[in-house]
């Protein structure tokens, strides 16, 4: 069988915003499951609220002028429970070109989503710090959902 190919592996979200990627590694397997953004603001929520037992997140959806829709979730409704709790850890990073590499180091999975969380300063020296932080065979994932307009992507500006 193929098994779970992410049991027990050490990952890395980059910009891990919220920590949404951070939480599904989690849910599926990974033994160590870190998000890094440049503020705490991002995941604070995710940290504080869902991640102790029994935690619960709330938010308002803007619909259309006045018209709004509360929402509230469990942690147990997301599938978090106390091993995906466990794994889980935030941290802040101010500058992921000078991440402390003896901090952060031999991960299975390094990924950002979203290069442009980087940061527009020395966004070379951030991928060349995120490469460094990965255990010899490990992957380096970036995406972006980003989506480039046609006229530029014909042009070879995409």
């Amino acid at each position: 069988g193929q098994g779970r190919p992410l049991a027990g592996a050490r990952a890395l979200e980059l910009g891990c915003g919220p920590g949404r990627t951070v939480l599904e590694l989690a849910k599926r397997g990974v033994g160590t499951a870190h998000g890094a953004d440049l503020t705490t603001k991002a995941f604070q929520c995710t940290a504080q609220r869902l991640l102790p037992e029994g935690g619960r997140l709330r938010w308002t959806n803007y619909l259309e002028g006045e018209h709004v829709a509360k929402r509230e979730v469990s942690a147990h409704d997301l599938g978090v429970d106390e091993a995906v709790a466990k794994a889980v850890q935030f941290f802040q990073v101010p500058d992921f070109a000078a991440i402390d590499e003896s901090r952060f180091h031999d991960y299975d999975l390094v990924l950002c989503t979203e290069p442009g969380a980087l940061g527009a300063t020395d966004a070379l020296g951030a991928l060349e710090a995120a490469h460094r932080l990965l255990r010899p065979g490990g992957l380096l994932v970036l995406g972006t959902q980003y989506e480039w307009p046609a006229a530029a992507a014909a042009a070879g500006g995409g």
